[in-house]
């Protein structure tokens, strides 16, 4: 960060350590400096600071060495990140505070060392007015502290996932949501108090780690819980959650050689699969929501689900395989997921399945994701880094589509709805969406695009006709050709073509001008053809060059 583009502040007055664990102290800013909305970036390294009023900063908080800053007033907007570390502290305090994302996970929050986030009685919005939930991801490390109280928080448009690593801290006390999703690794600690409170905790099972679940107590009373280090048939786990009179949901990680039994559980739970450098293909068959009895052995695991109860949903599938050269891919067949998530190298295959309301993406460096003949409900459709998203012959529902870096999404005889209630939404539409599938759209939105850095979407469709084509007619194909890009779009036009078996091809368009949407494609005179089946192709050229094509089959009967 240069000097030009931030405000680098190195005062040197005295900070007050953390107060009793009943209330977790905010710094003394009695004899703070008031700080002007500086705008772009905050640098500090030391002193104590206050922003007293309304304010948008353009660039990250970068709080070191024993730099406190608290942040009151009507709101205060960050488009950017949040970086604490060594002894640093932000207080945020009876405000709106909004984090600006365009993007899934553009910003996160990064808190290290001793370092501390403390926010309470306040607002926090990770969406500037996107109709799509758009969320942050929290950090802890080391021995850092994140401290919510009374925050409101709207899962609908909003998102927090949190990581705490080392032996960090979560404290969130009457704040629902809030993190959304809570990850705990190594030995941190998890608190969650208070009858108001409402989060997400998901339980990671590493390689040789151990547990059986059961009975564990349902919303929407407040209950008393310990789960982890210490905890009856519990091994290998350090990590421990704290329950205090407040309330909680649960997910499973199930990983590689890990051995974990879900039995009559009481409160449903999620279940999150991984898959870690697959060197050989992985079949997952007939997975979804609901009651549930099986036996998972993937890649040396055990989960056992024993009358086990899960949420609609469910299954959150996620694969990488960094360290190999020749990946494999994790094929899922006949199932409703939840989540898919392809990391570094990732590949996933996913037929005749349904997809819906997390995200479905390729994330990581090399990842891909080829989904045929399926329907998807997601709230979001993402290719980033150089991941590349194919979609072919399927459905989507009111999704937001969204490819940056050097990312590729390619819809291949898919056709775009709004987000309505229909019966692939399984095992029923949320009765909180308002007459959607997906409850993170708007009811009746239409599938949007989003693009960034050098990424591309391009959407190629032909409607399947609606029956034979008596010879004599003029069979007018419909649907799909076009391109988004974040810059100015790369020249494109459209060939459509037709072709009977044993027969040379026949022109109906060359050099077609794009976009269409639902709209006439060519129409083609069949007077002369021969009675008997075709395959229409559209062709979508790129550069000069055909880049990606799709069929459709047709027939011709006589009069």
């Amino acid at each position: 960060m240069t000097k030009r583009s931030s405000v680098l502040i190195a005062a040197a007055l005295g900070i007050l350590a953390w107060a009793s664990p009943a209330r977790a102290a905010s710094r003394d800013h009695a004899a703070s400096v008031r700080l002007s909305c500086p705008e772009s970036p905050i640098e500090l390294r030391s002193g104590s600071y206050v922003i007293g009023d309304s304010c948008t900063v353009n660039g990250n908080i970068t709080l070191s060495g024993d730099a406190a800053l608290l942040v009151q007033g009507p709101g205060f907007s960050l488009n950017g990140s949040i970086y604490l570390k060594e002894n640093a502290a932000l207080d945020i305090e009876n405000t709106v505070f909004l984090i600006v994302n365009h993007f899934v996970f553009e910003h996160r929050i990064e808190v290290r060392d001793d370092a501390r986030l403390d926010i309470r009685d306040s607002t926090v919005i990770t969406n500037p007015g996107y109709d799509a939930s758009l969320p942050v991801q929290y950090f802890g490390y080391d021995r850092s502290k994140l401290r919510l109280e009374n925050v409101e928080f709207s899962a609908k448009r909003s998102w927090v996932l949190a990581d705490f690593f080392g032996s960090s801290e979560l404290r969130t006390i009457n704040s629902p949501y809030i993190p959304t999703e809570t990850y705990p690794h190594d030995s941190s600690t998890i608190w969650i108090e208070g009858a108001r409170s409402d989060n997400g905790v998901w339980l990671e099972f590493r390689p040789l780690s151990k547990a059986i679940l059961e009975r564990i107590p349902q919303k929407p009373n407040p209950f008393n819980l310990t789960l982890g280090r210490g905890s009856a048939e519990w091994e290998n786990v350090d990590y421990q959650v704290n329950v205090v009179g407040g309330i909680a949901t649960f997910g499973v990680i199930s990983s590689p050689r890990s051995d974990v039994t879900v039995r009559s559980n009481g409160s449903r739970l999620v279940v999150g699969y991984t898959f870690i450098d697959v060197d050989e293909p992985q079949l997952l068959s007939g997975v979804g929501p609901g009651p549930q009895n099986g036996l998972y052995t993937h890649q040396g695991r055990t989960l056992r689900l024993v009358d086990a109860a899960l949420e609609g949903f469910a299954w959150q599938i996620y694969a990488s395989s960094r360290d190999l050269a020749a990946p494999q891919p994790v094929r899922i067949v006949d199932s409703t997921i939840n989540e898919i998530g392809a990391m570094a190298n990732g590949r996933f295959e996913i037929e005749n399945s349904v997809l819906q309301w997390a995200l479905l993406g390729a994330l990581g460096e090399g990842s891909t994701v080829l989904v045929k003949d399926s329907t998807i409900n997601s709230q979001t459709i993402l290719a980033e880094k150089n991941g590349i998203v194919r979609v072919e012959s399927s459905d989507i529902f009111g999704s937001l589509v969204q490819a940056r870096d050097s990312g590729r999404i390619l819809l291949m005889n898919t056709a775009l709805h709004g987000n309505v209630c229909h019966p692939r939404c399984l095992p029923v539409c949320p009765p909180h969406a308002d007459g959607g599938c997906n409850p993170f759209s708007k009811p009746g939105q239409a599938v949007r695009f989003l693009v960034g850095g050098s990424a591309l979407i391009l959407a190629l469709r032909i409607e399947p006709a609606a029956g034979s084509i008596t010879r004599g007619e003029v069979y007018e194909l419909r649907g799909d050709l076009f391109l988004e890009s974040a810059a100015d779009a790369p020249e494109y036009s459209y060939n459509l073509l037709y072709r009977r078996k044993g027969s040379g091809v026949g022109w109906i368009v060359r050099g077609g001008v794009g976009p269409k949407r639902d709209a006439p494609l060519g129409s083609l005179d069949t007077t002369t053809l021969p009675s008997g089946d075709y395959i229409a192709t559209l062709e979508l050229v790129l550069d000069g060059t055909v880049a990606v094509s799709v069929e459709r089959p047709f027939s011709v009967v006589d009069p």
